[in-house]
């Protein structure tokens, strides 16, 4: 898929024309991070609930990349602060994600403990007589 573009891309980079790069690179620069909030989107309608930091992070992320490649591509007038937006907004993405990690994490101590649980349950009920009590 992408992965497969972008290693194309990355060995035409020494033989196409400096500018037929500049804009592609600019294309992919709005699609990518659109493809990354649609996977996003996938993943939550499927009931992957940390998906949802992962939006609004590629979400936010898109939007400044489109401005920046907007801007590049000289469909947009060039302002000061939109360099600055995209590291800013890059910034975010990196504490968004590292919260979705945390709930991740969390989610699966969750899980662990719970698997716990059932496990003593289940050992308690194995050595038990059902009709006694006794062990």
């Amino acid at each position: 898929g992408w992965g497969v573009l972008w290693a194309a891309f990355a060995c035409l980079v020494p033989v196409l024309p400096v500018d037929f790069m500049d804009i592609s690179s600019s294309l992919l620069g709005i699609v990518t991070p659109l493809v990354c909030v649609a996977v996003g989107l996938r993943r939550y309608w499927q009931g992957f609930a940390p998906s949802r930091y992962f939006i609004v992070a590629w979400g936010m992320l898109s939007v400044a990349y489109a401005l920046w490649s907007l801007m590049h591509l000289g469909l947009m007038p060039a302002e000061e602060y939109i360099p600055w937006t995209v590291q800013g907004v890059s910034g975010f993405e990196i504490v968004l994600l590292s919260f979705a990690l945390s709930h991740r994490v969390r989610v699966l101590r969750e899980e662990k403990e719970a698997a716990g649980q059932r496990e003593r349950r289940y050992r308690e009920l194995a050595i038990t007589d059902e009709l006694t009590g006794l062990y």
